[in-house]
């Protein structure tokens, strides 16, 4: 009898992961996203598609799916027009959802400050949350001197030398060619990375990008590859994003744009 029992529980378990893939594989394509995706705003009031992207407000809510099984947790990006000044602030919250935060509770916000003119960053802020400890990283960019800074320790960067968020957004208002690469130049820590961005695709009026991220220098193979479909026009919204790592796929896909 308890043969039986645990026979039928496997099978529920089973049958449940099969439909959750089932599902969030028809609902993880841009097509079916872009068609059910509600973008709030007055989208007549802005030029083009830059001025939709740089706007002090800007949000977007990102589910992050692990290998098209599950959802721990939501990524909440949204860009700020700091008052009397010059600068955007970029910033995006990681949490884990009620389920997975009593199994482990652990957050992250990160912060990047961009130059309102030329979209470069000045400053950029990591602080994380575990249950073992809590932790912050901070650099400091400048771009005028191709300097930047981190505990004190001075490095030289390259000319246009973006954070991630940055790079996320410079990426986001690039202009799209089919087969044309877009090559931008990225800092977390000490080591710059090549963000590499090809448009590969374009239907229905939504760009497919192939793209990985790699060290400049080559000295390590330490990096990722990742797709990502963006709807193209006025409002440039990613629609979907799959970033390949060593523990599986990642997927994030906006349930809200404000």
């Amino acid at each position: 009898m308890i043969r039986v029992f645990i026979s039928f529980v496997l099978v529920v378990i089973l049958v449940a992961m099969l439909s959750s893939v089932a599902i969030n594989m028809y609902s993880n394509t841009p097509n079916y996203i872009e068609r059910n995706l509600n973008v709030i705003d007055d989208v007549s009031r802005f030029k083009n598609h830059g001025d939709w992207l740089w706007c002090s407000g800007r949000s977007f809510v990102f589910d992050i799916i692990y290998m098209n099984i599950f959802s721990p947790g939501a990524a909440n990006l949204y860009i700020k027009e700091e008052e009397q000044s010059s600068t955007f602030t970029i910033t995006v919250e990681i949490e884990l959802n009620d389920y997975f935060k009593r199994l482990y509770d652990a957050k992250m916000l990160i912060c990047s400050t961009v130059d309102k003119a030329n979209k470069l960053s000045l400053l950029y802020k990591e602080v994380s949350h575990t249950p073992e400890k809590d932790d912050s990283k901070e650099i400091v960019f400048n771009p005028a001197t191709n300097i930047a800074q981190r505990q004190g320790i001075k490095f030289r960067i390259p000319d246009y030398t973006y954070d991630p968020l940055a790079a996320f957004f410079n990426l986001l208002d690039s202009d799209f060619e089919i087969d044309k690469e877009i090559t931008l130049n990225t800092l977390s820590k000490e080591e710059i990375y090549e963000l590499k961005a090809t448009p590969v695709e374009f239907k229905d009026n939504i760009y497919k990008l192939e793209g990985e991220a790699h060290r400049q220098d080559k000295s390590s193979s330490h990096g990722a590859r990742f797709t990502i479909w963006i709807k193209n026009g006025q409002v440039r919204v990613p629609l979907l994003m799959k970033v390949i790592t060593a523990a599986g796929p990642i997927y994030l896909r906006p349930k809200e744009v404000r």
